[in-house]
């Protein structure tokens, strides 16, 4: 618009001041909603870092299995009401580099403690422990009975975990039900476990040991040897109860190999035991008459599965035996537990009447 030949830009000018000013309205609108937002997320995450309940003296047991999501562990904490809300929980690690490596096992939590003090107990394994040692050469009942004494284990739901539960493991004959399932595969060490490991979790622990004492080169070999995994362990247990000393673990497991080889009945007192469920010094008559697929003084072959718990010296045996024609042992004269090895049947029986003589003369 002219007047008087000027020029007025007013309305021009007026529009662009306002569009100025809607537009620095628009940045402070959005920078105090930005600063409500981070103040908003500042005191969740704070909020998330403080126990559910200070003055709480529960104790809730929390199991982690192996490769649980850090997702899955928040769950089961919010579920067992240790922390109010796994969302918050997971905010809270993540943003305190603490949501990795939470470790497997049996913990106890409170609703006392704060998040922080929860997710580094999961990262460090923090847990309460029990020890337990399994001696070599314990049946699958002997342990149950062990663990029950010294209240590691409730008997019954122990042998029911054996009889029952599912394990996957290679070495393990899925076709084979009851008490004896897991007979000579759980093995026999030194085992710090959470307080409060269930019946499971405990058996895991010493199927999973097994699984690293019977090495791939040991499975390797009894594949060449025409044997089972379940059959090497099987003649594992019957070298571990026979023989105390390890020198002569590996004679032991040749008398079986050639007496297998030449189609003899075993004759083993170990597997009697085994059947009688109860050690006794010497074996009658009776005794080794019993039918059972596990005497064999009657049945030809090995016995249908491990009648003890093997170490790793016996298992060692079982794929390595010694190279020798010795189809009889017999328990020496000595009295350090030592045997006495022979091919011939007269030579053994002389061995037998020298041990009896010994022990008569105690």
């Amino acid at each position: 618009m002219r007047r008087g030949g000027t020029q007025y830009a007013f309305p021009y000018i007026y529009i662009k001041d306002s569009m100025k000013s809607k537009f620095k309205k628009f940045l402070l609108s959005v920078l105090v909603l930005l600063i409500i937002a981070v103040g908003f997320s500042f005191y969740y995450v704070h909020s998330a870092g403080k126990p559910l309940d200070n003055k709480s003296d529960k104790r809730i047991n929390i199991e982690v299995v192996q490769g649980a999501t850090v997702k899955t562990i928040s769950d089961e904490l919010e579920k067992k009401g240790v922390i109010k809300s796994s969302f918050a929980f997971r905010l809270y690690c993540k943003i305190h580099n603490l949501d990795s490596g939470f470790q497997a096992g049996n913990y106890l939590f409170s609703p006392s403690m704060s998040a922080d003090d929860i997710a580094k107990d999961l990262k460090t394994g923090n847990v309460n422990k029990t020890t337990f040692t399994i001696p070599e050469g314990y049946t699958s009942k002997q342990i149950a009975e062990k663990l029950s004494k010294e209240g590691v284990v409730d008997y019954d739901k122990f042998m029911n975990a054996i009889a029952n539960e599912k394990f996957s493991y290679s070495f393990l004959d899925d076709s084979i039900q009851g008490d004896n399932r897991l007979e000579g595969f759980l093995f026999p060490d030194t085992y710090s476990v959470p307080k409060g490991s269930n019946e499971k979790f405990i058996i895991n622990e010493m199927l999973k040991r097994f699984d690293e004492i019977y090495t791939s080169d040991m499975r390797k070999k009894a594949k060449k040897m025409g044997y089972s995994d379940r059959q090497i362990v099987t003649i594992a247990s019957i070298i571990e109860r026979e023989t105390v000393l390890d020198d002569e673990r590996a004679k032991v497991a040749s008398v079986i190999y050639n007496r297998l080889n030449k189609k003899m009945k075993l004759q083993m007192c170990s597997c009697v035991q085994f059947l009688l469920g109860k050690q006794k010094k010497f074996l009658d008559e009776n005794d080794i008459a019993i039918e059972s697929p596990y005497n064999t003084y009657i049945h030809e072959g090995l016995p249908p599965g491990p009648i003890a718990c093997p170490g790793k010296a016996s298992l060692e045996a079982a794929v390595n035996p010694a190279k020798t024609d010795y189809i009889y042992f017999v328990v020496s004269n000595k009295g350090d537990g030592s045997m006495k090895f022979s091919k011939d049947y007269d030579e053994f029986l002389k061995n037998k009447e020298d041990y009896y003589a010994s022990v008569e003369g105690k």
